[in-house]
């Protein structure tokens, strides 16, 4: 089941009580005004998921999708950032007669309203997948990933819907591509904080070529955001401003035998490299990290070049670059830096005290102050991940191997390091670990919310909601039942 916390602590079941004991409930979505949560089940235990919508305060689960054949499935589901709507992809025709299952996007309203399919025609028999939606911030339109319908589920293109236009509709914004001369497009895109531009990766210029773009929402103004390249180079990846106005990404544009960091503005212009030296091989991660504000830059890169990979703080134009942390030594590495909420302080893991263990480190801006915030790690432990900060700014979230098995256990710390706690119940299974990618604060910072897994091979995988508070005591489990997912809404 689902399941809340009322201001008093007792839990509220938000979904009626399912018959099946292995679970029926397969995904959900919190609204982002936090008063409703949309949540995909089985409630008739015949196969076939239908989408529900029930207050996060508890009451009648509502059913919002239109009722599907027999053995349709819902695998995303998408509030638009006002919370007037939801988006969810399901597959209502099954499989394609190759045996591809396909997707397609439908929109409803809050309410239970209008439920309609929102994607162009995908043809009888099907002949693409429609998936990986995002809605734009202010809510009107849904993007989508198009994707053919073959082994190797290769991604056609992006489309984007209208909400406002009131009926089917699906603008392609991406160029078309030559498929038996290599060209291709990067599964990833983002929005644009203003909703005006969509930024994606393609190789439609020059086959085995990646380069950078952005178009605007109904298909129209595309351009390339990167300087030039040299010959076989590539955009490997790329960051937009919180404010939109710019792009940072990283690129082989200078020399084939290094990648750069570079930033544009959203049209292409004022192209400037950030980092004053140092190189990324290939592929290699740069780990782009904008302020809150927009004007500063993150980044991750051996600067020095001396086979040491550190963290950097930059103005966005590149000027006044300052290393957060300690000189390192040979085989020593600071990565993954996340900004504080009020940008003034970065977090980042580094193995500054000892190479084969990796910890947990908080430093201004300026380089000064570091302190390291885990607590003590058993032998070959590490701080894996999981790292995030609570919206107040006063403590921040971690994983790391520290269980009596070596499994993964989380645990919270105040910014100083002084006060460390444990959050989950001691785990007692070596097949059980926190995920990482599935931890969540509570508005009021008081509490998070997190996921244990266990593999149960070779049964399938199964997941447990828990919430727990900073101090460690002792966390509540919010489903009753494995093999489903639960939420703890505030």
């Amino acid at each position: 089941m689902f399941s809340a916390s009322d201001e008093g602590g007792a839990l509220v079941q938000l979904t009626p009580a399912f018959t099946n004991a292995t679970g029926n409930a397969a995904a959900f979505s919190v609204s982002p005004d936090r008063q409703s949560i949309a949540y995909a089940a089985d409630a008739n235990m015949n196969n076939t998921f239908e989408l529900f919508v029930v207050p996060a305060a508890g009451g009648t689960p509502v059913q919002v999708s239109g009722g599907f054949p027999v053995g349709t499935r819902i695998n995303e589901i998408a509030w638009a950032p006002d919370s007037s709507q939801v988006a969810y992809v399901a597959n209502p025709q099954g499989r394609a007669p190759r045996g591809f299952s396909h997707w397609e996007v439908f929109l409803v309203d809050r309410d239970g309203s209008n439920d309609r399919k929102i994607n162009g025609s995908v043809g009888s028999p099907p002949v693409v997948s429609v998936s990986g939606i995002k809605w734009s911030p202010d809510s009107r339109y849904i993007a989508q990933v198009v994707l053919s319908l073959d082994p190797f589920q290769t991604i056609v293109g992006f489309n984007t819907f209208d909400t406002t236009a009131g009926a089917p509709n699906s603008t392609r914004i991406s160029p078309t591509l030559d498929y038996l001369n290599g060209e291709r497009i990067n599964f990833r895109y983002e929005w644009s904080a203003d909703s005006t531009r969509i930024a994606y990766l393609s190789s439609h210029e020059a086959a085995g070529t990646t380069q950078l773009y952005t178009a605007m929402a109904d298909g129209s103004g595309s351009t390339r955001i990167n300087a030039a390249l040299v010959a076989a180079g590539d955009v490997y990846r790329f960051n937009w401003a919180p404010d939109g106005s710019r792009i940072a990404y990283q690129a082989t544009q200078l020399s084939s035998a290094r990648t750069d960091l570079f930033v544009s503005d959203f049209d292409g212009g004022n192209n400037q490299r950030i980092n004053t030296g140092g190189t990324l091989q290939p592929n290699q991660t740069a780990e782009l990290s904008w302020s809150p504000d927009s004007s500063r830059l993150a980044f991750r890169l051996d600067e020095d070049i001396d086979d040491v990979r550190e963290v950097y703080v930059s103005s966005a134009d590149g000027s006044s670059p300052v290393k957060v942390h300690p000189a390192l030594a040979a085989g020593q590495a600071a990565l993954n830096p996340i900004w504080s909420p009020d940008g003034q302080q970065l977090a980042y893991r580094s193995n500054a005290d000892d190479v084969s263990t990796f910890e947990l480190y908080i430093s201004d801006v300026d380089g000064s102050g570091p302190v390291k915030v885990n607590g003590p790690l058993i032998q070959n432990g590490n701080v894996s991940g999981g790292v995030n900060w609570s919206p107040d700014g006063l403590r921040i979230s971690y994983v790391a191997d520290q269980g009596q098995f070596g499994t993964v256990e989380l645990y919270v710390s105040t910014v100083d390091g002084l006060s460390n706690n444990r959050v989950n119940a001691p785990i007692t299974a070596a097949n059980v670990d926190i995920s990482p990618s599935a931890i969540t604060w509570a508005d009021d910072s008081t509490r998070i919310v997190f996921v244990d897994r266990a593999d149960d091979f070779p049964l399938p995988e199964t997941l447990d909601i828990w919430a727990g508070t900073v101090d460690g005591s002792m966390p509540i489990m919010l489903n009753e039942t494995n093999n489903f997912f639960g939420v703890f809404a505030y």
